[in-house]
């Protein structure tokens, strides 16, 4: 669905980091002025796994273009920076990218492949961290902190069937 819109994709995830800051703790837009796993007073950190290189080699964004879009851009006053791991289209290789990543990120995106971004949703589920990619699956949904940011394959395809 975003394979040739990347600039769409990078403002999705502009509005679900929003939606993540005001949805946090009880004091919602007040809730920005904290700090906590991958937010400082001055920068918010995401993490990512991605396909860098292997099988899935430029599949979907790259994290030169992640990070220009988020380049000189401000989210209640703090910087965004994005750590994109390299997960070598393998399930092995992005948990260990996920292990690493999760605990110092706000929250976890996934980019490519079903296999990496499964390894890395039942981990996060795991250790309570937000982890977000597209719906590439339904049986992902058995993870409590895994958000879809677009229809699963089956839906999907419903979808233009139907249409």
């Amino acid at each position: 669905m975003f394979g040739g819109n990347r600039e769409r994709l990078a403002l999705l995830l502009n509005g679900v980091l929003i939606g993540i800051l005001l949805m946090t703790a009880d004091g919602g837009v007040a809730a920005a002025a904290t700090t906590g796993p991958g937010v400082t007073s001055t920068q918010i950190t995401l993490g990512m796994n991605s396909p860098v290189t292997g099988t899935g080699e430029n599949a979907f964004v790259t994290p030169a273009q992640l990070n220009a879009f988020w380049h000189g851009k401000k989210v209640f006053g703090r910087t965004v920076h994005v750590n994109v791991q390299n997960d070598q289209f393998s399930s092995s290789v992005a948990t260990q990218v996920c292990t690493q990543e999760a605990p110092n990120s706000l929250f976890m995106i996934g980019d490519e492949g079903s296999n990496s971004i499964g390894a890395c949703a039942a981990l996060t589920a795991h250790l309570g961290i937000p982890y977000f990619s597209r719906g590439l699956t339904p049986q992902f949904a058995q993870y409590k902190t895994y958000y879809a940011i677009t229809p699963d394959y089956v839906n999907e395809t419903t979808n233009v069937v139907n249409w």
